[in-house]
């Protein structure tokens, strides 16, 4: 009996013996099982992470060169604009088209000031700060704060002038006059050829001191700013800043002999009676109207009133 109870706890024994090996063995295999899923999940989001690194690196890199870019299309040498698709920089252009107006091109305006700025809306029409309107004796008026002018009710074309009391008045180019006498029109816009005086009068006779007009709104609420040039009644006027280039034959080597000019006045031409169509031409200190048939030689790099003309203009 001792004999069967021995040998019967030494099967129970090693029955346990086995089921505790067999749960230690599924115990390690969970836990490797664990490790591998645990590895493969860290190299995941490890490649992940790097993926994204990469992705931020080449997006800084990418900005980095456009800001460098940027740099190139503004700034850059002709090689490295070149490299990047392009012919010059702005800078380049710039360079480009200021010795293009010296080597290559004939008479022409060559630079116009921007001495009026004006912004719309389908309401107001904004006499910018900083502008200066200029008057007919080449002083000028400062504009010191923005000035408002309601076009919401335009329906017909208007000059606008600047008024000495920071205001703008609209006038029709019809009661707009260039003349040595007062116009008899109860109310007007008047330059006055001989004073260089430029006055509004009102219906109420009230009269204000103006520019010289500063632009004009058209019937459809466009509006054409007069800077460089500008015109009331029959006179024309050219403003200072203006910059140009006057035929004056060609060198010995034939390339063109140009003069630069820049107007530094107030220059003005009025017609007094002639109903031609003219050329009108600018020079450093005054503006001269030729015959329509006027025209440019090429070849000698001048301006003719004939073809047979030999001196130009």
């Amino acid at each position: 009996e001792k004999a069967n109870l021995s040998e019967q706890s030494a099967l129970e024994s090693a029955q346990y013996r086995d089921e505790a090996r067999e749960a230690a063995q599924k115990a390690q295999n969970t836990a490797n099982a664990f490790d591998a899923n645990a590895e493969q999940k860290t190299q995941a989001f490890n490649q992940n992470a790097a993926e994204k690194q990469a992705q931020v690196d080449a997006s800084a890199n990418a900005a980095a060169q456009s800001e460098n870019n940027a740099e190139i299309w503004a700034e850059g040498t002709d090689a490295q604009v070149q490299a990047l698709g392009g012919t010059h920089s702005s800078k380049g252009w710039a360079e480009a088209n200021e010795n293009l107006n010296y080597q290559d091109i004939t008479n022409c305006i060559t630079k116009i000031p921007q001495d009026i700025k004006i912004n719309t809306t389908s309401r107001t029409l904004t006499l910018v700060s900083g502008s200066k309107p200029y008057k007919a004796d080449s002083s000028f008026f400062t504009v010191s704060s923005d000035v408002t002018l309601d076009i919401t009710s335009v329906a017909a074309d208007y000059l606008l002038v600047y008024g000495k009391d920071n205001i703008i008045k609209a006038v029709p180019p019809s009661v707009a006059f260039s003349q040595n006498t007062e116009p008899s029109n109860p109310s007007y816009l008047w330059y006055n050829t001989t004073t260089k005086e430029v006055k509004f009068k009102a219906d109420s006779g009230d009269v204000t001191v103006c520019s010289l007009p500063i632009a004009i709104i058209y019937s459809d609420k466009t509006v054409k700013i007069f800077n460089g040039f500008g015109y009331i009644g029959s006179t024309i006027f050219v403003l200072p800043g203006v910059e140009g280039l006057i035929p004056n034959g060609r060198n010995a080597d034939g390339s063109l002999n140009n003069i630069k000019f820049t107007v530094d006045k107030v220059l003005i031409t009025t017609n007094t009676g002639s109903s031609d169509f003219r050329h009108l031409c600018i020079y450093p200190d005054m503006i001269f109207s030729h015959p329509i048939g006027a025209y440019y030689d090429e070849e000698e790099n001048i301006c003719k009133e004939t073809e047979t003309e030999t001196s130009g203009f």
